[in-house]
């Protein structure tokens, strides 16, 4: 269990709290996953991310917490993930990338840990991480028109790519047999280490989203010019990977 400060613990337990008060008997687990779980979470720029798993999800369940929703955004925690556990099972082989993230780094704060015997289908994640990581880099291009050069809409769009990068990259290197780090500088460390390549436009965007570095906008041009250059080194690089 990591250490978090109080008040972010705090908003934790009041969550949990007003989910056990709902459901009750209904509920079957919650549990935080996510960079609060971790190491990389940031205060003023991470959201809190549940899963919460029902005896049985349908939209009566859904509906019961609509009105909490505005109050837990202003708290930073996300709308949460509510499934059963016969919709997790059948969800694993088609989101394998997503369910293996959340496996190796969670917390269950209620009821029994969802992911404890849950088998990730290895065989799946290399075409994900295929159609993710080319999919991003197209998509990174409409984003960057979308931001019509203004800074902070580039800061935001450097940020949001970032840190889906993460779970790319970790994805790779257990493509190799490779355990990731769990600190994004140190994953992506491995990652240079793996394909020879130097990715500091990743360092920078990194640094942008924990908050350590605000742009002008030139600033930002320059970074997106070096985050584009990184993202097409890293498809490239990982090609070798998808056609084994």
């Amino acid at each position: 269990m990591p250490n978090r400060e109080l008040n972010l613990e705090n908003n934790i337990q009041q969550f949990v709290s007003q989910l056990e008060h709902l459901y009750g008997p209904e509920l079957t687990s919650i549990t935080l996953y996510g960079s609060a779980a971790g190491v990389d979470y940031n205060m003023d720029r991470s959201d809190l991310n549940f899963l919460i798993i029902h005896k049985k999800i349908n939209p009566d369940r859904m509906k019961q917490v609509q009105k909490w929703v505005k109050n837990w955004q202003q708290r930073r925690i996300a709308a949460p993930l509510m499934l059963d556990s016969q919709l997790l099972e059948s969800s694993v082989a088609v989101f394998p990338m997503e369910f293996l993230e959340m496996k190796e780094q969670h917390e269950t704060l209620y009821g029994a840990d969802p992911f404890s015997k849950l088998e990730i289908p290895f065989q799946h994640l290399k075409l994900q991480c295929e159609q993710e990581l080319k999919g991003k880099r197209l998509r990174l291009q409409t984003a960057y028109l979308e931001t019509q050069g203004k800074t902070a809409s580039m800061e935001a769009m450097l940020i949001g790519a970032t840190k889906s990068f993460g779970v790319i990259m970790r994805t790779l290197l257990r493509l190799k047999s490779i355990q990731p780090a769990r600190e994004f500088l140190e994953t992506l460390n491995q990652i240079e280490e793996l394909f020879t390549a130097e990715l500091d436009g990743f360092r920078q965007t990194h640094q942008i989203r924990m908050g350590f570095q605000q742009l002008d906008e030139d600033e930002a041009q320059k970074v997106f010019v070096q985050f584009w250059h990184d993202v097409s080194t890293l498809t490239d690089k990982a090609e070798a990977i998808f056609r084994t």
